[in-house]
């Protein structure tokens, strides 16, 4: 969970003092609360408060903080260290109190909330809960006698009548679609050899990662040399350590250098748009046998992709883009392809030219993302009509997999 440009695991004593001394407010994606209790009012106003932030845009709650009051003892969302000292025993016991909490009494559950480390300040316990925004349905507080939906606007939660849950059921749908038509449009291009010569009619597999803040994240130092060399040490072209780099319309291209009308000339690269969206191509699975049978990889395939979201996750981190994205596979004029490893008999690609598999919002959670392109695998090998993605190649690259 990123916040204020820096992930809430990250964050230490000094960055807690920082929003003290610069008096930071709450505001549509920040809240302070001196402390949690779960009395049945103090449980549901933070449920409330959850619900509000996930159902909006994310947010944090910083808890170990109170307030500056006003003459009438009215807060007034200014953080201040609070006078006696607030001490935290079992800090993991508290987190799995709040997430229980949490998923018991929201639909669909909120199961994915972040948390920082246990923070010492001044002799007092603060830490950090981050709330990322919802990828699908808004979520419904179902506690007790109550089945609302809140949202977030800068002076706290309110409560979503109709026609504005009407509209954030549509903003989601709209988000996806919009996605998808982006996705669309960058095959096209590639496909037609619009953004690169020569392209359209190469056995190959691109991939697209797109964030779920597309719409609404730009790189703010996409044109400094800082960006420009994470970049080159980061996103290198799938299986080439050799590779040139350009500006160009798109945002910013790695790509190895080619010579034309070269049978068999691995054509790989990454490109990276201006807010964070990345694009892999490469022919390097496929290949001619001397019998001039046609194979794909699927093991060069697993591997492109495992280290390609590698690539992405940690550039995310490092560019302070919040690391849910869509992840999008296509294997392109792949007509009469044997697929590896195969059964007897089977792992021929008939009677498609293009195999899309489906379009996926992957999980921060390591074992979810591997569940999640497995599934997507499996389809690969099943298009064959094999019966799944081989488990010991899958775990044999998968298990190495990192998102950190």
């Amino acid at each position: 969970m990123i916040f204020r440009g820096k992930n809430i695991k990250d964050y230490t004593a000094d960055d807690i003092q920082s929003l003290i001394e610069n008096k930071v407010p709450e505001s549509k994606l920040l809240d302070y609360k001196r402390e949690l209790q779960f009395d049945e009012k103090s449980k549901v106003e933070f449920i409330y408060d959850v619900s509000s932030f996930y159902n909006t845009d994310g947010g944090c709650i910083i808890v170990g903080l109170d307030e500056e009051k006003d003459a009438e003892n009215k807060g007034l969302g200014i953080p201040k260290m609070p006078e006696k000292v607030i001490a935290i025993e079992n800090y993991d016991n508290l987190l799995l109190r709040i997430q229980d909490s949490v998923r018991q009494s929201t639909n669909p559950s909120i199961t994915n909330l972040q948390f920082s480390p246990l923070i010492s300040l001044n002799g007092s316990n603060v830490f950090l809960i981050g709330i990322p925004k919802t990828k699908s349905l808004p979520a419904m507080v179902t506690y007790g006698n109550n089945n609302r939906f809140f949202k977030r606007k800068a002076n706290g939660k309110y409560f979503l009548d109709t026609y504005e849950l009407y509209e954030t059921f549509n903003e989601i749908n709209l988000l996806e679609k919009r996605i998808k038509s982006f996705i669309q449009d960058r095959q096209i291009k590639v496909s037609e050899d619009i953004f690169w010569p020569d392209l359209g009619s190469l056995n190959s597999i691109l991939i697209h990662c797109v964030p779920v803040g597309y719409f609404d994240s730009q790189i703010d130092n996409f044109s400094s040399y800082e960006f420009q060399n994470l970049m080159k040490s980061l996103l290198s072209p799938p299986g080439h350590e050799g590779y040139s780099t350009r500006y160009c319309l798109e945002g910013f291209h790695l790509f190895q250098n080619r010579r034309f009308n070269v049978d068999g000339e691995l054509i790989p690269y990454n490109l990276i748009f201006r807010n964070g969206c990345t694009e892999t191509f490469t022919n390097q699975p496929f290949y001619l046998q001397p019998n001039k049978t046609l194979l794909v990889s699927g093991e060069t395939i697993i591997e492109i992709i495992k280290e390609q979201l590698e690539k992405n996750y940690l550039i995310y981190r490092k560019l302070s883009i919040e690391p849910s994205f869509y992840l999008s596979i296509k294997l392109n004029n792949v007509q009469n392809m044997f697929l590896t490893p195969r059964e007897i008999s089977l792992g021929r690609y008939h009677n498609f030219n293009e195999l899309q598999l489906p379009i996926t919002l992957l999980s921060n959670d390591v074992k979810e993302v591997k569940k999640q392109v497995k599934n997507q695998l499996d389809i690969l090998w099943q298009s064959v009509g094999a019966n799944e993605c081989p488990a010991n190649e899958f775990k044999k690259v998968f298990d190495k997999f990192s998102i950190q």
